[in-house]
């Protein structure tokens, strides 16, 4: 009987310590992703998936400038939510920075590069220059996880 209750309190230990790793890890998420969110700077977080870069997170700044809520870019490849301006060949520079940087695992910058961003009511592009930058983010064998891409107008 008295090894039945030591291991009820072992367990219940166990639980409580895992629970408390679980806490102060969601807490942590909480703190960097409040941190992304509020950087005064336009940032959107890419995961590869199938060959593509799809928008896995978006921060506020970046939804302001370009006038899309963040829950329509979540999941969506960047031509999706932004179709290209015939006018323009941004985006294919955009995707082989993107390669560039997932593949080689280091920094890629666009020091100039007009994008121009649709306006649907207006059903027009507005003329649009960025200096971008990507920069992977890794798990812990060392593989590229995301590309964290850093836009300036």
């Amino acid at each position: 009987m008295r090894f039945f209750e030591l291991k009820n309190f072992t367990d219940y230990n166990l639980l409580l310590f895992s629970q408390n790793i679980i806490d102060k890890c969601e807490n942590l998420m909480s703190y960097y992703k409040n941190i992304f969110k509020n950087l005064p700077y336009s940032c959107i977080l890419l995961e590869k998936k199938k060959d593509v870069f799809v928008i896995k997170e978006a921060n506020t700044f970046y939804c302001k400038i370009t006038h899309i809520n963040g829950d329509e870019l979540r999941g969506k490849m960047i031509e999706e939510v932004f179709p290209e301006n015939p006018l323009s060949s941004g985006l294919k520079e955009i995707q082989e920075s993107l390669e560039i940087a997932y593949t080689n695992q280091e920094s890629h910058k666009i020091d100039v590069l007009r994008y121009d961003l649709y306006d649907g009511q207006n059903d027009i592009y507005k003329l649009k220059y960025w200096e971008i930058e990507n920069i992977p983010f890794f798990d812990k064998p060392k593989n590229t996880r995301y590309i964290f891409k850093l836009c300036v107008e």
